[in-house]
């Protein structure tokens, strides 16, 4: 009993240790995380990592939840967080800790009515971006992590997508961009195989 004790704590530790949910900015009425960072679901299991091309693809074709590292080094993680497909933001086991959700489109719009036309200055960190870089005001801190395709990774420097939980058809759900060729933040219908970033905000 005291073993299959101590090995359920053992399979939580990596989703508790790193979901970066503790460190936060609050912004209005609204708490957000930092980019997320668990490679576990809630209840323990692991979110599956893909480790090459080849499993990411399957997991966009089988339409299963994925996560990985920017061009798969782990360097990228501890400050800039993980990519995440949506299948893995929306599977029922849940991605984000007790006390939070995955940001959804309201909460993002939300958000940005703090922010005249949804100008993403002072939501944007100050380096990193190639051009329209930002102020870090709002200590929300959005940094040029990239995204990755099917199965590619590019845009670093130049692009970070937020997935949100909001689902728009069987193929898409929504997200929501910082790029450096725009002043402002501005949300989009996704699709769901693309490797994205993701804010939490607190219940």
């Amino acid at each position: 009993m005291k073993t299959s004790r101590l090995i359920y704590l053992l399979l939580l530790i990596p989703y508790i240790g790193i979901s970066q949910s503790e460190n936060t900015t609050t912004i209005g009425a609204q708490t957000w995380s930092m980019n997320l960072n668990a490679t576990s679901f809630k209840n323990g299991e692991p979110i599956p990592q893909a480790q090459s091309n080849a499993e990411w693809e399957a997991a966009a074709k089988n339409k299963q939840p994925a996560w990985c590292y920017y061009n798969n080094d782990p360097s990228t993680a501890e400050k800039h967080g993980l990519l995440y497909n949506w299948f893995a933001v929306d599977d029922p086991r849940g991605i984000a800790p007790k006390g939070w959700r995955v940001a959804s489109k309201q909460d993002w719009e939300t958000l940005l009515s703090n922010y005249q036309q949804n100008r993403a200055d002072a939501l944007k960190t100050k380096e990193g971006w190639k051009v329209f870089y930002g102020n870090k005001s709002s200590g929300f801190s959005a940094y040029p992590v990239g995204i990755r395709g099917v199965p590619n990774f590019f845009q670093r420097g130049e692009t970070t997508i937020y997935w949100t939980s909001t689902e728009v058809d069987e193929e898409n759900a929504y997200g929501f961009a910082f790029t450096s060729s725009k002043i402002f933040v501005f949300g989009s219908q996704q699709y769901k195989v693309m490797g994205y970033s993701v804010r939490l905000v607190k219940n």
